[in-house]
């Protein structure tokens, strides 16, 4: 009589399937029992049929998705704490919490690389969602973040994945859900240092040059008279980034108090300095426009330069604490939102000094 399982007995196992870890569904077959479960660690004996499963389980979401939940809900809570609790806007926030997120991924995600690496972006989009959502970061700041984050969350996912390696065969039982709490508390170690080794950022300084066909007259009135600005915003400050509506108050004498109102709020500058028409220069008393956690303005100044043939130069300058770091990092996004908010107003002044109006060459001739 043959040993060789008959057509209807291998009809029977296919139809039960092969025995499976009750946890993650791992295939069990061929491996010692009783014994554990070699991806998730969970205890399995062949000869119970309460310890295993043989149906084939439809369950691929939860290879990834409480991965996911867990990695994006820690990052984004982690920089809720150390924005609050440390007042850190450094290193941690935007290099350990993004590298955390990366992290969890590689550690508790079991799938093809391809896959890892897709589940790393949409891990740094929630994120970055989170982030923007607690209002954290705004339109510009998101942008700027999905290029600052990228790297640290694709780090952080092959170092979980080395990890999970490395740990796959050993017997360490908490090796499920221990390491993910060590990540997160290595998050709040590198918050705690930077918090004791921060020293405050210094003054930097953005100047915006333009070249205005008109007279320098000409163009000091279109800066001292101009109220409402009416040309169109470009695209980043439409979707990003304050931009300036209106004017008010005098900027022609020393002492003089200008209110600037943003679509975002305002800022009321004091004029520190006037020497027409040649130069304007303020100091930034009021700030409410959005963006307090990431710059504190300090003053600027306009200064224009006749350089002939009716021609007249303009150099615009901010200068500004900054709070974001490390600056080799945000440095370069603040110098693209400065540029472009400086162009936005040197073309509001070309504007009014290349077509003045009748009421402003009258208040001028009035002086």
């Amino acid at each position: 009589m043959s040993d060789e399982p008959s057509e209807h007995e291998h009809e029977a196992r296919d139809a039960i399937g092969e025995p499976r870890c009750l946890t993650c569904g791992y295939v069990l077959s061929g491996l010692p029992s009783p014994h554990k479960c070699p991806e998730c660690g969970r205890p399995f004996d062949l000869d119970i049929a309460s310890t295993v499963m043989t149906r084939v389980p439809f369950m691929a979401w939860t290879f990834w998705m409480p991965a996911l939940l867990t990695a994006v809900g820690g990052g984004v809570l982690g920089s809720i704490f150390l924005v609050f609790a440390f007042g850190n806007w450094g290193v941690s926030v935007w290099f350990g919490a993004p590298f955390a997120v990366g992290a969890i991924l590689g550690y508790r995600v079991r799938a093809a690389p391809m896959l890892l690496v897709l589940l790393s972006l949409v891990g740094a989009a929630g994120f970055i969602t989170g982030m923007v959502s607690l209002q954290l970061a705004g339109a510009f700041c998101a942008m700027a973040l999905g290029i600052i984050i990228l790297a640290p969350v694709l780090l952080g996912l092959l170092a979980g994945w080395l990890l999970r390696r490395n740990l796959k065969e050993s017997r360490f039982s908490q090796r499920s859900w221990l390491p993910v709490l060590l990540i997160f508390a290595a998050l709040m170690g590198l918050g705690l240092v930077e918090r004791l080794t921060d020293s405050p950022n210094r003054i930097e300084s953005v100047t915006t040059e333009g070249v205005i066909a008109a007279p320098i007259e000409a163009s000091w009135d279109g800066l001292v008279f101009y109220e409402e600005v009416t040309h169109p915003a470009p695209w980043i400050l439409r979707i990003g980034l304050a931009r300036p509506l209106s004017a008010s108050g005098s900027g022609r004498r020393a002492g003089d108090i200008k209110k600037c109102v943003y679509n975002k709020g305002h800022i009321s500058k004091r004029i520190t300095a006037v020497n027409a028409p040649r130069l304007l220069a303020f100091d930034v008393i009021e700030q409410q426009i959005g963006y307090e956690r990431d710059v504190r303005l300090v003053d600027g100044s306009f200064e224009f330069v006749p350089i002939g043939d009716g021609l007249t130069q303009v150099r615009l300058t901010t200068r500004y604490v900054p709070r974001l770091s490390p600056r080799w990092c945000w440095r370069p996004f603040e110098e693209i939102a400065v540029h472009t908010l400086h162009d936005y107003v040197i073309e509001g002044i070309r504007l009014r000094a290349e077509c003045p109006r009748p009421a402003v060459i009258a208040l001028r001739a009035s002086d």
